[in-house]
């Protein structure tokens, strides 16, 4: 038997990297993105690693070394994307920041990590909690609160042009599976009046996210890109400054819910 021995440089592949993390002081500097340009330029790097940004000192996550975790570039990555599946973030790599960047129709985004999601990570699904009327809660001392995950989302944006303003009309037919209710309504009984209540917070809810939205004159939704698909003539106009068109922009979510699992105890 021959035993033969083998040496390993340990040597860093930049076409291996799979998460490059930047601090958030660093893009708050105007010219952040320049500092990337090696990556791009560089047909050794890779440009399907992911970009997030750190809330934080950098060095605070590289020296974090969670016991019951993996080895933290794995631990990042499976964070990520397991986060991205579940609709709790983005997951922007290098190619994709670099579309958003030279696409005058969206905001860019990236995800955002910060020390205490990284050592006590959320699990499960996305849950919403709405509030239920007061005639659907018979009980008075229980909190009239509904949580719910959302199991599926179809849109349809239709873009027009009116009144020198865009205006995006947004329907969104979403799927849920309510997980979780502190009172003693029932919800097969009152399944259509709940729907109703829930597309109601839903879209108050959206709407405050819009009106957020325009009041920092950002996009991060890509309204704009649909603007240039359907109204071309009227987009021209304002490409150069379309964060300051969306912020006049009249955007309408209209929520259609169905409630499709009520969970495993009714």
């Amino acid at each position: 038997m021959k035993i033969r021995s083998t040496n390993i440089s340990a040597l860093t592949v930049g076409g291996k990297i799979q998460i490059i993390a930047l601090s958030k002081r660093l893009v708050q500097h105007p010219d952040w993105y320049t500092l990337l340009d090696t990556i791009y330029r560089d047909p050794r790097l890779t440009i399907n690693a992911r970009i997030v940004v750190v809330d934080g000192p950098l060095h605070e996550i590289f020296h974090l070394n969670p016991p019951d975790k993996p080895r933290l570039p794995i631990h990042l990555t499976q964070l990520l994307d397991t986060a991205n599946r579940r609709n709790l973030t983005v997951k922007t790599s290098a190619l994709e920041l670099q579309r958003m960047m030279n696409d005058k129709g969206t905001t860019p985004v990236v995800t955002e990590f910060k020390k205490v999601i990284l050592r006590f990570g959320k699990k499960g699904e996305l849950t919403i909690v709405s509030k239920i009327p007061d005639h659907l809660n018979k009980n008075r001392w229980l909190k009239p609160l509904l949580s719910y995950f959302v199991k599926y989302v179809d849109k349809e944006v239709k873009t027009s042009y009116q009144d020198n303003q865009f205006h995006f009309d947004v329907e969104l037919k979403m799927e849920i599976s309510i997980s979780e209710r502190y009172s003693s309504f029932d919800v097969a009984t009152h399944k259509k009046e709940l729907e109703q209540v829930l597309e109601k917070d839903l879209s108050q809810r959206y709407q405050k996210l819009i009106a957020t939205f325009q009041k920092h004159q950002v996009d991060p939704v890509g309204f704009g890109v649909y603007a240039r698909a359907y109204q071309y003539k009227e987009w021209k106009k304002v490409e150069e400054d379309w964060p300051k068109a969306f912020a006049h922009a009249k955007v309408r979510i209209k929520p259609i819910v169905s409630i499709k699992g009520f969970g495993v105890i009714e």
